[in-house]
């Protein structure tokens, strides 16, 4: 974990956060179309994808850190968001997840090589065409509250021999949901 955006998954999903999966690479060449806006406020099935507000403070399931492995100027497309639709209480118009209409209010994400976004998954997100001339390249790694789960996941009984080199701090991102004490 980088201890640049420590902080900020603390401050959104509590001090014992895990990783609920990733990494996941988007590559993108010059031409390639966006992906249908997803994700927005509406109500879920479960908490895992929650969003709200109370007491003064941010409570969330899934959040989303795509690291930009690659510069994303105006106009180059990439990642898109709405701004505000995690709060939305009603569902997104189609024609505006497929970028058809409204797209005065569909922003244009425009981040460095090296930049970390940082959003809830519940935020109406996606993909704009690609028009940049180099190969768009993000990562992407899903996080949730210790207790829960979002994916089924990687996480096993048994865990990879990489996890040995760990410090404990970053195993505990590494575990299955359950309560800390």
């Amino acid at each position: 974990m980088h201890s640049s955006v420590k902080p900020y998954l603390e401050e959104v999903l509590g001090k014992q956060y895990r990783l609920d999966h990733g990494p996941g690479l988007i590559a993108m060449e010059k031409g390639t179309e966006g992906g249908t806006l997803h994700g927005g406020g509406i109500e879920r099935p479960n908490f895992s994808e929650a969003y709200f507000f109370k007491y003064g403070r941010i409570y969330t399931g899934l959040t989303v850190i795509e690291y930009m492995l690659a510069d994303e100027g105006p106009g180059d497309g990439g990642l898109a968001i709405i701004p505000g639709s995690h709060k939305a209480n009603l569902p997104c118009p189609s024609s505006m997840k497929r970028y058809e209409q409204y797209q005065n209010l569909v922003l244009e994400v425009n981040a460095k090589a090296g930049d970390a976004v940082i959003f809830t998954e519940t935020l109406t997100h996606g993909t704009l065409p690609w028009k940049g001339s180099h190969q768009r390249r993000a990562l992407l790694y899903k996080f949730s509250p210790g207790f829960q789960a979002y994916s089924a996941g990687a996480h096993q009984i048994t865990y990879p021999d990489y996890i040995e080199d760990m410090s404990p701090e970053q195993r505990a991102v590494m575990e299955a949901p359950h309560i800390r004490h």
